[in-house]
């Protein structure tokens, strides 16, 4: 702030100069015309330069950095209605690749109906003629009632998978009314319907005290239950302190999270990701499945638009963690 007081003190004090001077110039007669012309040659030029040093350049300066800023502006607003345009037309693919991707759904699920009620008669038909067989046949050998237990017990199979396939495709037409869940209540009975395997196989089933309630359709939450109590059970080792673990936490003010944790066998990295397409089972585990069961808790969770993962460990066991709605 000094300096600049002292640029323009020197510079009023040299106008004050050039101004005295031109004045002693013109008023006082005794110096020589042509000394008189030459002094305001001078002080003409010396006042021309202070003008365009100190005038002229920062007004031009001015200009240019003014010009230079437009440029910049109108740089700014191409690139920003380039990149609106961009966005816009990102926005447009996505909402049509969504469209295209909710009617495949539709018409995958639409088609899994078809099937799986089509084939539900076929397949009674085959039920019955395979009781019918057992019947007529006694007495039969040994290793054709074998083979025809074997049948029954593949007509009971199939007829498990055609079941929850149409659960599958039901659930997105789900019409029950959403209530609050008493969560506590509905693990303790499926705990209690489960609680034959669990005793024979020494499997300790631990619920905290307090499962925090939530809110939704009450079959499908027991669904969701169920099914991962069920798998927890089927994939525990057969060792000294197995067990079932059931929790909860707040996760926010809309969702409610809870997880089911085994020491069961674990799932492989590599098959995690695959875990809830529809009719995988995991490799190498020795037990029976449909492939279906956690495809469908995936699709009851994102129904009521919850998340759900998975941590897992080989030989140290399973946690599945899941979001519901929390009561408002």
């Amino acid at each position: 702030m000094s300096g600049r007081m002292n640029i323009s003190l020197r510079l009023i004090l040299l106008y004050v100069f050039i101004f005295a001077s031109l004045g002693l110039l013109v008023f006082i007669p005794e110096y020589d015309i042509k000394i008189k012309i030459t002094l305001v040659a001078f002080f003409g030029g010396l006042i021309a330069f202070i003008i365009s040093r100190f005038i002229v350049n920062p007004v031009l300066n001015v200009v240019s950095d003014a010009r230079e800023t437009s440029i910049e502006v109108v740089k700014a607003d191409l690139t920003m209605k380039l990149l609106n345009e961009k966005l816009e037309n990102t926005v447009a693919d996505n909402m049509r690749l969504n469209a295209s991707l909710r009617k495949k759904n539709e018409d995958m699920e639409a088609l899994i109906y078809s099937i799986s009620h089509d084939l539900r008669a076929p397949l009674a038909g085959i039920e019955g003629y395979i009781e019918l067989l057992l019947e007529k046949s006694k007495p039969a050998t040994p290793d054709c009632e074998r083979y025809i237990l074997k049948a029954k017990e593949s007509a009971a199979f199939m007829n498990v998978m055609i079941k929850s396939l149409l659960e599958l495709s039901r659930i997105d037409k789900i019409e029950e009314p959403k209530q609050k869940i008493d969560i506590n209540a509905m693990v303790n009975m499926i705990g209690g319907m489960l609680a034959p395997e669990l005793d024979k196989r020494k499997i300790k089933l631990v619920v905290a005290d307090k499962l925090l309630p939530c809110y939704g359709a009450k079959n499908r939450v027991q669904e969701i239950f169920q099914n991962l109590l069920q798998n927890a059970s089927k994939f525990s080792r057969d060792m000294e302190g197995a067990f079932i673990e059931v929790g909860s936490r707040k996760l926010d003010e809309k969702y409610v999270e809870y997880w089911v944790k085994d020491n069961g066998i674990g799932i492989e990295t590599e098959e995690q990701g695959k875990i809830f397409s529809i009719f995988y089972k995991v490799r190498d585990t020795g037990r029976e499945g449909n492939g279906v069961g956690l495809a469908i808790v995936k699709k009851i969770v994102s129904y009521h638009g919850g998340r759900i993962r998975l941590e897992s460990k080989k030989n140290a066991g399973t946690t599945f963690f899941f979001t519901l709605p929390a009561v408002k």
